[in-house]
């Protein structure tokens, strides 16, 4: 499993919101790419040569949309041989989140982020 925050310029592995709920509450595996990851590696953002190795069986993403950019600037790393080369990508495992609520913690917000996992892996 991953978590992948797509900005403009890069692509960042989230830890710090989503690991809580994914790794712990719901104790899925992380992809060992993004474990072997220190949170501040992390939100420097992946090289393309790091995305291309990154087999996860599901990634979950979310668009950050809080930038200075064109309108959909973001959208366009999705556009990327890379990213359409990644096996949960191709296997139609990779899905689009909600970006509010997947970076926010709190009942609310985690409660939403398990029933939203649970809908697309059951």
């Amino acid at each position: 499993m991953a978590f992948l925050r797509i900005l403009p310029d890069k692509i960042i592995v989230e830890k710090t919101y989503t690991a809580p709920v994914m790794f712990e509450d719901l104790r899925m595996q992380p992809h060992p790419l993004v474990k072997a990851l220190s949170i501040a590696e992390a939100r420097a953002g992946v090289s393309r040569e790091w995305l291309a190795s990154l087999d996860a069986d599901h990634i979950f993403y979310s668009f950050d949309k809080w930038h200075e950019a064109d309108e959909g600037a973001e959208k366009r790393l999705i556009d990327q041989p890379v990213w359409q080369s990644l096996r949960a990508v191709r296997n139609n495992c990779a899905y689009e989140v909600d970006f509010i609520t997947w970076m926010n913690h709190g009942i609310i917000a985690n409660g939403k982020k398990i029933d939203e996992i649970l809908s697309v892996l059951a």
